[in-house]
């Protein structure tokens, strides 16, 4: 399950399951721990942490989105995904 992302300029300003927005998020997030480290408190869950970052105005969306999603989900899904490549 993902996150509808409310965003300005890629500046997020709110990630919610249930507020419907233009971009939607599920999968891949790209972090720089010594940045996340410098800016907010220790946290366990990912979703204290993108709260923390929202309120330090330090989240932010990418403005690239795939043309063509996909999910793995299992050991089986990913190695018939290697498979594909090959």
């Amino acid at each position: 399950m993902g996150d509808f992302i409310h965003h300005i300029d890629n500046l997020v300003s709110k990630l919610d399951r249930n507020d419907p927005a233009p971009t939607y998020c599920s999968g891949i997030q790209v972090l720089n721990p010594a940045k996340v480290n410098q800016l907010i408190e220790p946290v366990e869950d990912f979703g204290d942490l993108w709260s923390q970052l929202i309120q330090k105005r330090q989240l932010f969306s990418s403005s690239v989105l795939p043309d063509k999603w996909f999910t793995v989900d299992t050991l089986e899904q990913l190695t018939q995904m290697n498979n594909q490549k090959a």
